[in-house]
C-alpha cells in the first residue's frame, strides 16, 4: 500500500474512532506545490469558514485527526503535513525552517483561494503562524490560535517565560554543526522524549512517522534550530485579530510559565484556556474540549470582526 494512501486511511479511521459527534465527510487529500518547488501534502474536509491546523516538531496532521473530524462539521478544516514532515520526496530549493514554512503557509492560502481563515497552531506550527503574521500581515486571516507555545522559546536570565535548557540545546546544534558532526537526531529524540505525553500512536502510524523522520534527520535539526532560534516578542503588539491560548496545566514545558498573563498584556484581543492534566499537546489529548472551545471563540472573533467592519 502507498504511504499517502495508509496515512489518508488513519486519519480517516481516527476520525471514525472519536465519540458522541455526527458523522462528517472524509477527508480528502490534496497536494500543492509552494513556491520553490516543494510538494505539500494537505488533507482537507468538512465545509464553511477555513481553519487551518500546523503541527509541532516531528508530529503530523494526525495529531488533529480527532479535532479536525469534530470541527469540520461546521468549518472548512486543512492539516497540512509541513516540509520535511511527510513522505514527499523533497524538491524544494529553500533551505527548511521557520521563514520558509510562513511562506509555506501563505502559499497554501493563495492556492485554496482562503479568506478570513483561522490558522491553529501548535507549538512549532505556533511559530510558523506568528511568522507568518510578521512577513505578510494579517489581511487573509481572521483570527489566531497558539496551543501550548512561547514566543521567544529560550529562556534566559531576563527572559522566563521560555523553556529552560533550550539555550543549552540550541548551543550544543550549533557547536555540532560547527564540528561537522550530526547531532540532529539525538536532539530530536530528546525533545520527542521530553515532551510524550499522549498515548503511544497505531504502530503502522508510528513506523511511518518514524520512517519520515529518519528520512529528513538533516532538515528537521535545521527546523529545530530556526525554532530555538525564533523571537516574535515584538509581532504580539502588533497582532490585530482576535488570539486564543491554549495551554496544558501539566505540559512538560510550559506547566511552570504563566504564559497566559504574558499574552494577555502583550495581545490587545486574547483570551487563555489551560487544561488541567493535560500537557504539551492539549488539543490531542482533550480533542473534543479542544474543539468546541475553538469553535466558540471562532464564532465569537466572526461576530465582533463584523461588528468592527459595521462600525467603521
Amino acid at each position: 500500500m502507498l504511504a499517502g494512501t495508509a496515512a489518508l486511511e488513519g486519519f480517516a479511521a481516527a476520525h471514525d474512532a472519536a465519540r458522541g459527534a455526527a458523522p462528517a465527510a472524509a477527508p480528502a487529500m490534496a497536494d500543492f506545490v509552494a513556491d520553490d518547488g516543494e510538494p505539500i501534502r494537505v488533507w482537507r474536509l468538512g465545509a464553511g469558514r477555513p481553519v487551518l491546523l500546523l503541527h509541532g516538531l516531528t508530529c503530523s496532521h494526525r495529531d488533529w485527526a480527532e479535532a479536525a473530524r469534530i470541527l469540520a462539521q461546521s468549518h472548512e478544516v486543512f492539516a497540512w503535513e509541513a516540509r520535511s514532515h511527510g513522505p514527499l520526496e523533497r524538491r524544494g530549493t529553500d533551505e527548511p525552517g521557520i521563514a520558509r514554512m510562513a511562506r509555506d503557509l501563505d502559499n497554501l492560502i493563495s492556492h485554496f483561494g482562503l479568506r478570513d481563515a483561522v490558522v491553529v497552531g501548535h507549538s512549532m506550527g505556533a511559530a510558523v503562524a506568528l511568522e507568518h503574521l510578521r512577513r505578510f500581515g494579517s489581511a487573509r486571516v481572521a483570527a489566531l490560535c497558539l496551543v501550548d507555545h512561547s514566543p521567544c522559546l529560550v529562556a534566559s536570565r531576563g527572559w522566563r517565560f521560555g523553556v529552560r535548557g533550550a539555550a543549552l540545546l540550541a548551543r550544543s546544534l550549533r557547536l555540532a554543526a560547527a564540528l561537522g558532526a550530526d547531532a540532529g537526531g539525538l536532539a530530536l529524540r530528546a525533545l520527542a522524549v521530553a515532551c510524550k505525553d499522549v498515548p503511544e500512536e497505531p504502530r503502522a502510524a508510528a513506523a511511518e512517522r518514524d520512517a519520515c523522520a529518519r528520512r529528513n534527520m538533516r532538515s528537521l535539526a535545521r527546523i529545530l534550530e530556526t525554532v530555538l532560534a525564533a523571537d516574535h516578542r515584538e509581532v504580539l503588539a502588533r497582532i490585530d485579530v482576535p488570539v486564543l491560548g491554549v495551554f496544558g496545566g501539566a505540559s512538560p514545558l510550559y506547566a511552570r510559565v504563566p504564559l497566559t498573563r504574558y499574552y494577555a498584556a502583550a495581545i490587545a484581543d486574547f483570551r487563555g484556556l489551560t487544561y488541567p492534566g493535560a500537557g504539551h499537546s492539549p488539543h490531542r489529548e482533550a480533542p473534543a474540549r479542544f474543539a468546541a472551545d475553538l469553535a466558540a471563540f471562532i464564532a465569537g472573533a466572526v461576530a465582533e470582526r463584523r461588528a468592527r467592519r459595521a462600525a467603521a
